[in-house]
């Protein structure tokens, strides 16, 4: 506190005194104020900042720009947006995105789209060549659309998507409706979708619960969990239609139900330009039609498309062509080390791994359970028992297990597996004893709740201070943490970055400079689910404000009849923000507890004034102002 007095005298037979004094006081602020994140990014920024579902909507000014969430997004209000019709997708298929969305981790909940009569529909309507979408979660979606349309986009023509995730709530639409996406040219990596879907359209519907239509690029490692009700063709519980690209380490799991040309992961694969499933698999049960061809991993599989290292096992429901792994496999396609154990019941023609094989197509190494299919015959592959298909022997050992050509890969080289990619394995109580693929959890329940977090005592709260210290300490009582992350910002840099995945955790920057710091804090468990608090605004302002007495004037006398009104009136600076200012007046010493006029007022700015009339008799007074900053 810095005090200075300075004497000012006026008469109508009184004279003032002046006095005034500097003090910091604290107040509490924060740094997301909704609606403004995105307006406050500073002029030429290359990455804009995004916090609320209001910014979200701004990103159609600039579909070529980059984007970072910053934090968690509630976007329930969107319901009664645009009369009742909802968010309004990012990009159309004549103005699609191309810049890039980081969600760093962040969560999007609660969109609502409602457009029955618009195509490409999603949080992003459409995405381009070199669009990138990138760790973003939508939880709890509502979206409905005509044709083309996804949970996180409506279709994405030779982009990238990277760790993303549609969790809850459903996807509709006629034609081509994807729980994730609906029609993809794009690589698509470690992402899911756990959701259900729903396909209107009557004819060739193309829909599927992860991808409606994949007709270019490669997805990996990622998955499906959810239901698929269509009532058209070619339905996948993965994809619905396969065109072209690699399906490589990824699942599905769950219902899928179709007219026809329905997959448990995907309904119809074409490999003339390519198409191939590869080290994949499908525990969902497929229901179709009276007619079509349908099966537990493919619905029909034509033009030298691939299977490989591959296998269903839910069951198969239908009229027409059935079998366990592929309904119609035709045009010299290729099924490698692969196989099927789920129920295949109806159809007119029934295989327990294939149920028709057209001149040029062929199964290798591949087997289905005789026992759990209850089909003894198959267009190809070799039939074995429940207890066959749990050994090793049956996959690797070239001279006893009839129908080996050539061992499948598994860990530890069994037999005569001389390989080293370690593509199988084989547990006792793990996917029922039979072989699982190596890349995935089988039967694993995936975490998508975020840790909890929380600050605790000893944390500097947002708001001013007079003092060159920040202390943050948090605590995350989850049993699965990764990593909690602090940083510590200030208005143009990251000041310090600090992790362990130790909870509680505690720092305290100290030796600090005036100015305005920002406190981020995050916690990843080990699913990938994060938590992050609320970002702090904490302003370190150890300079009192600056007060100027600018009238009346030292010694002013007013030679007015008393009673007479006096105006008075004080300037005040301070670099941070001014809280209030107060006048004190007083006719006898300068004691507080001789004021006859004590008022404040609330200003703000980094620079103001405030004014006061007040009428007093004849006599000498002594004034002054105090501000607060």
């Amino acid at each position: 506190m810095v005090i200075d007095f300075f004497k000012r005298s006026f008469q109508l037979g009184f004279t003032f005194f002046a006095l005034f004094f500097l003090f910091s006081l604290s107040f509490f602020s924060t740094i997301v104020f909704a609606d403004d994140c995105y307006n406050n990014n500073e002029s030429g920024s290359k990455v804009l900042a995004l916090c609320s579902c209001s910014d979200l909507n701004l990103t159609r000014g600039n579909l070529s720009g980059s984007y970072q969430l910053q934090n968690a997004i509630d976007c329930s209000a969107t319901s009664t947006w645009n009369d009742y019709a909802g968010f309004t997708p990012i990009g159309t298929n004549g103005a699609r995105f191309t810049g890039t969305f980081d969600g760093q981790g962040f969560n999007i909940s609660n969109l609502n789209i409602n457009l029955t009569s618009t195509d490409f529909v999603g949080l992003f309507g459409s995405v381009d060549s070199g669009g990138r979408i990138l760790n973003t979660g939508l939880v709890n979606v509502n979206i409905t659309g005509h044709d083309y349309v996804g949970g996180l986009a409506g279709a994405i023509i030779y982009g990238t998507i990277n760790n993303s995730l549609v969790v809850g709530g459903n996807v509709t639409g006629n034609i081509r409706v994807g729980g994730f996406v609906g029609d993809s040219y794009a690589n698509i990596s470690y992402s899911y979708a756990a959701l259900d879907v729903f396909s209107k359209g009557s004819s060739t519907a193309l829909s599927g619960g992860f991808v409606a239509e994949h007709l270019a690029g490669n997805i990996s490692y990622s998955f499906f969990n959810g239901n698929v009700k269509a009532y058209g063709s070619r339905i996948g519980g993965f994809v619905g239609s396969h065109g072209s690209g690699i399906i490589i380490y990824s699942y599905s799991t769950g219902n899928v139900n179709g007219s026809s040309i329905v997959g448990g992961l995907v309904g119809f694969s074409d490999g003339t330009s390519g198409a191939k499933i590869l080290n994949s698999y499908s525990m969902s049960n497929v229901t179709a039609g009276s007619g079509g061809d349908n099966g537990g991993l493919v619905g029909f599989l034509q033009n030298s498309a691939v299977i490989n290292n591959s296998y269903a096992r839910g069951n198969v429901t239908s009229g027409g062509t059935i079998g366990g792994l592929v309904g119609y496999a035709q045009i010299t396609t290729k099924i490698d080390s692969s196989y099927a154990t789920g129920a295949v019941r109806g159809g007119s023609t029934l295989g327990g791994l294939v149920g028709t094989v057209s001149v040029g197509s062929y199964c290798i190494n591949s087997y289905w359970d005789n026992q759990t299919t209850g089909q003894a015959s198959s267009a190809c592959g070799v039939g074995r028992n429940t207890t066959d298909m749990i050994l090793v022997d049956t996959f690797t050992n070239n001279g006893t297990s009839r129908g080996l050509n050539k061992p499948w890969d598994f860990i530890g080289n069994p037999n005569n597996d001389t390989l080293f990619r370690n593509n199988w394995h084989i547990l006792a109580g793990t996917n029922d004893g039979y072989p699982f693929l190596t890349r995935f959890s089988i039967g694993a329940s995936y975490d998508v709740e975020a840790p909890a977090l929380s600050y605790t005592t000893l944390s500097t709260n947002a708001g001013n201070f007079s003092q060159d210290s920040i202390a943050i300490n948090v605590t995350a009582p989850d049993t699965d943490i990764a990593t909690i992350v602090i940083n510590l910002y200030n208005s143009t840099e990251l000041r310090n970055s600090t992790n362990q995945s130790i909870s509680p955790f505690y720092i305290n920057h100290t030796d600090l400079a005036e100015g305005v710091y920002y406190v981020n804090v995050t916690a990843n468990d080990t699913s990938g689910n994060p938590t992050v608090l609320a970002t702090r605004k904490i302003t370190l302002d150890r300079t009192a404000p600056v007060v100027t007495l600018v009238s009346p004037a030292h010694g002013f006398i007013n030679n007015t009849a008393s009673p007479a009104s006096t105006f008075f009136n004080c300037s005040v600076t301070d670099v941070y923000g001014i809280a209030n200012i107060s006048l004190y007046l007083t006719n006898g010493t300068n004691s507080s507890t001789s004021f006859l006029v004590n008022q404040t007022k609330n200003i703000s700015g980094t620079v103001s004034s405030a004014n006061w009339t007040v009428t007093l008799r004849a006599g000498n007074y002594s004034w002054n102002c105090l501000s607060y900053d």
